[in-house]
């Protein structure tokens, strides 16, 4: 399988997210997230913070999006606060903001940051696992972003699409796991034109075996690196710089 991220030199990850949620954990205390934080520290995540109450998205049954408010968490972030680590009753959580450096430094992120989480509360199941790359590509004037990008399925006439909103398709395996491509128009920024290319992957019960944790999100990833080839065209991939 093909590890394309690596063959990048400037790749267009803004943020990488990999998420447990979790039914609430009886055995996550006040103390927990003192506990987390000074493991954390010991580390080099020395930069907390606690993060307020927000609202979170979760799907029903028939893959209707249900918002809910999601329970405290502390954060933990390195020096630079490229990377970090939430943790809470409900909740783990490893993010690498940009500048992306591959896979190669994001999946130990995720690894050593569950074997901490793990060393306050120990979970045994995980309601569902939650990777997620977010890409912002942009281009001038005088570029359409179809030049850029390949929204599937074919037939999609992106450019038109993304005047609106944006374009979404969703993917399902055989394994009940699912994928979504979302593709929109950044508003953020009004100095340049960019999209965002969103692409999160849901699995539902996933083993928290080590082992089995492991093989899981090598396998995640790769499928999430597939669609996000198929998205992009060869003129993007010239901007990224093939290595």
């Amino acid at each position: 399988m093909k590890n394309y991220d690596s063959k990048y030199k400037r790749p267009v990850i803004v943020e990488a997210v990999f998420e447990l949620r979790f039914n609430p954990l009886p055995n996550w205390e006040i103390g927990s997230f003192v506990k987390f934080a000074e493991i954390a520290k010991k580390k080099g995540f020395s930069v907390m913070r606690d993060s307020p109450q927000q609202f979170q998205v979760t799907f029903s049954p028939n893959h209707e999006p249900i918002t809910n408010k999601s329970a405290s968490h502390i954060q933990t972030w390195n020096k630079d606060e490229t990377q970090l680590w939430q943790a809470g009753q409900s909740l783990y959580a490893a993010n690498q903001r940009e500048p992306y450096q591959g896979w190669e430094v994001f999946r130990p992120h995720i690894l050593k940051g569950f074997k901490l989480y793990s060393e306050v509360v120990n979970p045994k199941e995980a309601e569902v696992l939650i990777l997620r790359y977010i890409n912002r590509i942009s281009f001038n004037k005088s570029e359409e972003p179809n030049a850029l990008l390949v929204f599937l399925p074919s037939g999609v006439d992106f450019s038109q699409n993304l005047l609106n909103f944006g374009c979404k398709a969703e993917y399902a395996f055989e394994d009940g796991e699912r994928i979504t491509v979302t593709c929109a128009k950044d508003i953020s920024q009004q100095k340049e034109s960019a999209v965002i290319l969103d692409i999160l992957y849901l699995k539902p019960n996933p083993n928290l075996e080590t082992n089995n944790l492991e093989q899981t999100i090598e396998k995640i990833h790769n499928r999430i690196l597939e669609r996000f080839e198929e998205s992009i065209t060869n003129e993007l991939r010239k901007r990224m710089g093939v290595v």
